[in-house]
């Protein structure tokens, strides 16, 4: 099994309840896109996937509450235990990064893809759905997704070695996952699994961040 650094390592810019206990714990919870949210993803709830092949655990969506199939982009942390399909999803562009575990192969009708160590990320289309087949056992994976028809989402690899701020293009928000290592964000601290989002992010720390720009409609931002 490759270590979580080494399989953060890749440097490359990716175009392309109401019960308490299952409640994503939000601090600075904002009234709108402009302020920052910070999301632990040990409180983050986890769902069955859209097919119930699998299971996902949702760290953020936007326009909150959206679900699987109105969501403008959604962030998310999957388990994979079993070889069979991924959920369809029509209209949707996906990033997939290997988290921990030996990995998958993907496979569609004109191309089979394999997704380990040394290619940890694959960019596809949310339809057709391809065939996963597990390499070793289980694995972890790390999920961006957005509506095409919005336009393209960037995430990009980024070192944090003190502080670091950054400010979202017009019509996107940004979203930096700490992948390892430790940070602290005005709306608190964030242990390697974390989540910001907001239209500027300032963080203070040393660690990998995974750095996200996602599109999302102008209507969304009044909600």
């Amino acid at each position: 099994m490759a270590s979580p650094r080494s399989l953060a390592s890749a440097n490359q810019v990716l175009r392309s309840s109401t019960n308490s206990r299952n409640m994503t714990h939000i601090e600075n919870v904002p009234t709108g896109p402009c302020h920052v949210r910070l999301i632990h993803a040990i409180h983050a709830p986890t769902m069955p996937w859209k097919n119930g092949g699998g299971s996902t655990t949702e760290l953020a969506c936007w326009p909150p509450g959206a679900g699987l199939t109105k969501f403008d982009w959604r962030i998310s942390i999957a388990r994979i235990e079993a070889d069979g399909p991924f959920s369809a999803f029509d209209g949707i562009d996906r990033v997939l990064m290997l988290l921990d575990g030996p990995g998958m192969t993907l496979r569609w009708p004109d191309r089979t893809v394999t997704v380990d160590a040394t290619r940890p990320r694959i960019d596809f289309a949310g339809s057709p759905a391809p065939d996963c087949q597990l390499l070793d056992g289980p694995t972890r994976d790390f999920n961006l997704m957005w509506r095409a028809s919005l336009g393209s989402a960037e995430l990009r690899n980024q070192t944090l070695a003190g502080d670091w701020q950054a400010q979202a293009p017009a019509g996107c928000q940004l979203a930096a996952y700490l992948r390892d290592g430790w940070a602290q964000n005005p709306a608190g601290p964030l242990q390697a699994g974390d989540l910001v989002v907001g239209s500027t992010l300032s963080l203070r720390g040393e660690g990998t961040l995974w750095v996200m720009s996602l599109p999302q409609r102008r209507e969304s931002s009044s909600q």
